[in-house]
């Protein structure tokens, strides 16, 4: 940022003039570098556009993982309670199975999507860079807004909220609990 160097003295005429015109320039000059910086980074672009779709996106992701897996679960306990013969037995087994299948294809819909989602938040973070380098920002420390410190809190809160860290509970130690009580 553009600092004022000199003070200016009254009496010194055309050179206090001078000096003032000199730092104001600057300033403008900083100011306008600043201003296309900020129109660099697209923003409008990418709140009217981009991550409305990131939105939409991550929303159709939880539909449809949350719709494959009630055809999974529901044909899971189908099979395990249908006391049929053998030969009946294996006709629904292989008729569920299909359909257990096609239920799968949800991780191609799910992975489609996440990753548009993930090459937008790429953008972001480039255009972000660009902008802070831009206006020499120095690191400090993050602000947290009310809505991300809510975030936090309900996380915070939660039993289960995604996957562990590697320094936690492994999932061969709940597989090997489980066995010893089930």
């Amino acid at each position: 940022m553009a600092h004022f160097s000199k003070v200016v003295d009254p009496s010194d005429g055309d050179a206090s003039f001078e000096a003032l015109a000199r730092e104001v320039d600057a300033v403008a000059v900083y100011i306008n570098d600043l201003r296309s910086a900020i129109n660099g980074l697209g923003i409008l672009d990418m709140t009217n556009r981009k991550l409305s779709a990131a939105q939409i996106d991550l929303n159709e992701v939880i539909v449809v993982t949350r719709n494959a897996t009630d055809i999974v679960l529901e044909t899971a306990e189908t099979l395990l309670s249908t006391p049929l013969t053998d030969n009946e037995y294996r006709t629904l087994v292989e008729g569920r199975m299909i359909g257990l299948m096609e239920a799968c294809s949800f991780q191609d819909l799910t992975g489609q999507r996440l990753t548009r989602v993930s090459q937008t938040l790429g953008v972001i973070e480039e255009r972000l860079k660009t902008f802070a380098a831009s206006a020499r920002a120095r690191p400090s420390e993050p602000q947290r807004g009310t809505e991300e410190t809510r975030l936090e809190d309900w996380k915070a809160r939660q039993l289960l909220h995604g996957p562990g860290s590697p320094d936690g509970l492994q999932q061969d130690s709940v597989d090997n609990l489980l066995r010893f009580t089930g």
